[in-house]
């Protein structure tokens, strides 16, 4: 089947079922960062029973597609992207403490929300997310760690869906952290169990404090991309960047952050009259040339952490 044939195929399923989806849709529109083209078929799922549908529905038909994590990660080409993008809402944002300090949360609950909700319950565990605005299946995905803190350190399991396969799996946190990063590229997190621990409201207190004034010192707190680079080894990722010239370094309207210089800023994106200004393409020029750089001078080729779709 061509490409036009397999969207009208996956549109006719999506009217079937009641999923609400939208063509050649604008990523700016749905991006914070206000960059991208347009997508060929861009799905927005509610229900998680909706979801594994249309994931077996796509497996059959051997069509792919992108789930999209956290929109500060994902860059869409100017050019669009010409493939079917899935944003997982509704459901997927949902949540449940269990006894015994146990937390489920579906992929599409934010960090920060849940840091809150544990407090008020006196559980420990996630103060060092209070200011994290990040979704559970993209700080599990990257396995997030931050202040010398790790999400995964708090992991019990996590449920997949295997994109070769359409199978569903729940596996425990040493089966995920032993999955490769090429075999990494066909999962799907759809939700995850963490074990938080009893504590007192003040202790708890404390320590959100803490993390959120450092916090404040270590990154922005408006719309940016980023953090772009990975630490390597001891060095960190915005000691290359600024080591390299990249505070003076500027492609249209993004440059780096001056305050947190692994993250990049998009200085038209409030301004409405020039919107045109905003394109994707400075951000990957400015990000390769500062990569360009950091591989000359630290003779190292450091890790990027943005999907860049085309």
């Amino acid at each position: 089947m061509s490409m036009q044939e397999n969207y009208q195929a996956v549109e006719k399923f999506l009217n079937d079922n009641n999923i609400e989806y939208y063509t050649n849709h604008p990523f700016n529109k749905f991006s914070s960062f206000s960059v991208g083209g347009n997508i060929d078929l861009f799905i927005i799922v509610k229900e998680i029973k909706s979801f594994l549908e249309l994931v077996s529905f796509l497996y059959n038909k051997n069509i792919d597609y992108f789930v999209i994590r956290d929109t500060n990660r994902v860059l869409v080409s100017d050019e669009g992207y010409r493939g079917i993008m899935i944003s997982l809402e509704g459901e997927f944002e949902n949540f449940e403490f269990l006894d015994d300090g146990i937390l489920n949360a579906n992929a599409s609950a934010i960090l920060e929300r849940l840091s809150h909700e544990a407090r008020i319950r006196n559980l420990s565990g996630l103060e060092f997310v209070a200011l994290v605005n990040s979704r559970v299946g993209s700080a599990v995905y990257e396995k997030l760690e931050s202040f010398g803190m790790s999400l995964m350190n708090i992991v019990k399991n996590v449920t997949i869906i295997d994109k070769r396969t359409a199978a569903v799996k729940e596996i425990s946190r040493d089966e995920y952290m032993s999955i490769s990063e090429e075999d990494k590229n066909y999962i799907v997190i759809l939700s995850a169990v963490f074990k938080l621990e009893h504590d007192n409201p003040e202790s708890i207190d404390n320590r959100i404090d803490w993390y959120r004034y450092i916090r404040g010192s270590v990154a922005p707190m408006e719309a940016n991309i980023g953090p772009v680079f990975e630490d390597f080894e001891d060095v960190k990722a915005y000691e290359m960047v600024e080591r390299v010239g990249g505070l003076d370094m500027k492609y249209g309207s993004m440059i780096w952050h001056k305050r947190f210089p692994n993250y990049i800023i998009n200085n038209c994106m409030h301004e409405e009259e020039n919107t045109q200004l905003c394109k994707a393409s400075d951000v990957i020029n400015l990000i390769e040339d500062t990569r360009k750089k950091i591989e000359q001078h630290y003779d190292i080729n450091p890790k990027i952490n943005i999907t860049l779709l085309v």
